[in-house]
């Protein structure tokens, strides 16, 4: 028997979720992945999606130097996909990484809900489902550090002794692992499950920013006993994973 081959256009691979991805699409022979990031031109892009048979879209900016760029790229570059399928009538899944932030009147969650209203609109023209995944905290491995994950700063700064700063010890941070994400990301391919929009993700960890210097540090000191949390439950192992990755070689 033949295996069909799945043509993936992922948007962003380079960043911190895309490499992720791909990291667990490597072993996969009935995968192919088309990568576009911000050095491919639009014909490239187009070329891209001439052939794509899933669309994995994870392109954004959350930290511009200009914040035109939030409109530019998180709502602009999402337009000109779903222009670029309809020119080509193609009708196939889409994926696309949102973020909790639709919820709140800034400058990066307004583009990413007028990104998210584009590709509802899409979903209304197309037999194909549209995923909207609005990301909370993301961390794991490969998380660059000083940039927006908390977890990947702390990480860094315990593990270097570089002092870090918690002006409110008692907030509750929701995180979702990476390894999560993208194992559920391959689950909404291989099935392409009916999903309600946006769509629940999980498991989702709270945990508060003194509670997480906290554990950070015992991993530092090597003292694994005195933790507010077990290594056991899959926060634990999450942290346990992801600070060992910040671990100078």
């Amino acid at each position: 028997l033949k295996m069909k081959i799945k043509n993936i256009l992922i948007t962003g691979s380079q960043g911190f979720v895309g490499k992720n991805l791909m990291q667990l699409l490597e072993s996969r022979q009935d995968i192919v992945v088309l990568e576009y990031n911000r050095g491919n031109t639009e014909e490239e892009l187009l070329e891209k999606i001439k052939i794509a048979d899933y669309l994995i879209h994870l392109a954004g900016v959350n930290r511009p130097i200009d914040h035109t760029e939030f409109e530019r790229v998180n709502f602009g570059l999402t337009k000109k996909i779903l222009s670029m399928l309809e020119d080509e009538e193609k009708d196939i899944p889409i994926i696309f990484s949102s973020s909790t932030q639709v919820l709140e009147d800034n400058p990066y969650g307004k583009s990413k809900l007028k990104a998210e209203e584009a590709l509802l609109i899409q979903q209304k023209k197309q037999k194909n489902k549209v995923y909207l995944l609005r990301l909370p905290g993301i961390f794991g491995q490969g998380c660059k550090p000083n940039y927006n994950s908390v977890v990947a700063t702390f990480c860094n700064n315990i593990q270097r002794d570089i002092p870090i700063e918690i002006h409110d010890p008692g907030k509750v941070l929701q995180l979702l692992y990476v390894q999560d994400l993208v194992e559920y990301m391959v689950e909404i391919i291989n099935k392409l499950p009916e999903k309600e929009n946006p769509v629940t993700l999980g498991p989702l960890h709270e945990i508060s920013l003194e509670n997480l210097a906290l554990i950070l540090k015992e991993f530092k000191k090597g003292n694994l006993t005195d933790l507010p949390i077990s290594l056991d439950l899959p926060l634990g192992k999450a942290l346990g994973e992801t600070y060992n990755s910040y671990v100078e070689q």
